[in-house]
């Protein structure tokens, strides 16, 4: 029963998986202060200008989403093979992950270029 009152970052496992998290935790902390600064000096902007961030904020969170799951599934499966110690495929991930993120944002890129002038006027007054 003693073994339950211990803190929990007393074992060996819990401390290596609070080094992991903690700077993840940091992170995603830190991106939502960014967010919440960024609101409070548009907010002096107006309701128009906050409303138009609102909305670049959604949108940019729809694609970021995509990028963030893309990124867990890749460290799955780069974990994986690399506790299968096929260190080789590991890196085959990689690079097959880092030609679409490129490929992929020069597409998105070139395609908003030439779509953005159809879709401000609809989003602005």
């Amino acid at each position: 029963m003693s073994s339950f009152r211990r803190p929990f970052w007393h074992s060996p496992v819990n401390r290596r998986i609070w080094q992991i998290a903690g700077p993840a935790s940091l992170s995603m902390f830190t991106i939502t202060v960014v967010m919440v600064t960024d609101t409070l000096m548009i907010g002096r902007l107006g309701a128009k200008a906050l409303a138009a961030s609102g909305q670049g904020g959604v949108l940019f969170w729809v694609v970021a989403s995509f990028y963030i799951g893309l990124s867990m599934g890749v460290q799955a499966i780069t974990a994986r093979r690399f506790g299968e110690r096929n260190f080789r495929e590991a890196g085959h991930t990689l690079q097959v992950v880092l030609v679409f993120v490129v490929a992929s944002g020069l597409f998105l890129t070139a395609l908003l270029w030439f779509l953005l002038p159809l879709f401000v006027p609809l989003i602005s007054d």
